[in-house]
């Protein structure tokens, strides 16, 4: 596993794009991934596909279109935290996103204006194997064959793998290509941009505190897509 700094150094053209499907997705996967970039002088742009009107809402009773509109906050003040400024919030359907159409015109309108040659989403399995995550990595997959873009996937590994990565996930086999160690800057950013999320964090144990800060907020890891390999974004069992 080599030092992403290096690889991201090289790339030509310092034009990155993220892409996830639901709001604090981009933070948990590459919240660090995010600044260091920013610090390396890429233009990025974050897009987040949904509004997680599905997502579970630990902090009240809130109906949904309200409960919408607190993730749109919260997805704006972790951007703010991360010192991102390109940035969009969609609103597509949560837990659509594998039978409708709308996203994927409108994502390939954003890839043809930004151009961008550096890729981060879900790869095959989606980490946890939410259908969203499957459809939006199959997608992007897909319609970046023939570019020069690369295409990072998050991946975990050890107890990150064994407790939250789907057991039919294709990212249980795969190891990382690179690893990214966050500065005490980066890491105390990223704790605050995961914070932002308060409806989805609000009933963590102390367990789940003590794992975010010590693996979730201290290193990320990436597997490199391989355009010219086949890989499986099967669509796994879940429950929305």
């Amino acid at each position: 596993m080599k030092d992403i700094k290096h690889f991201l150094v090289q790339l030509r053209n310092k034009r990155a794009l993220v892409v996830f499907p639901h709001p604090d997705d981009e933070v948990f996967m590459a919240g660090g991934l995010i600044q260091r970039l920013i610090d390396l002088g890429y233009k990025i742009e974050v897009i987040c596909l949904t509004q997680g009107g599905r997502g579970k809402n630990h902090k009240n009773g809130w109906r949904r279109e309200r409960f919408k509109r607190m993730r749109r906050v919260e997805f704006e003040l972790a951007m703010i935290e991360l010192g991102v400024v390109e940035y969009q919030i969609w609103d597509f359907v949560d837990g659509g996103l594998k039978n409708s159409g709308g996203w994927k015109i409108k994502l390939g309108e954003v890839l043809k204006r930004i151009k961008p040659n550096l890729v981060i989403s879900y790869g095959p399995g989606g980490v946890t194997g939410h259908p969203d995550h499957i459809a939006v990595g199959k997608w992007l997959f897909e319609n970046l064959k023939g570019t020069k873009a690369v295409l990072l996937w998050p991946c975990w590994s050890g107890v990150l793998r064994r407790f939250m990565v789907h057991p039919k996930s294709m990212m249980q086999k795969m190891k990382p290509d690179y690893g990214l160690s966050l500065s005490e800057d980066e890491t105390i950013k990223k704790c605050r941009a995961m914070s932002a999320y308060e409806s989805q964090i609000g009933n963590w144990s102390r367990w789940q505190w003590w794992l975010m800060r010590k693996w979730l907020c201290r290193n990320e890891l990436f597997v490199q897509a391989r355009f010219e390999k086949r890989y499986s974004f099967k669509y796994l069992r879940y429950k929305l």
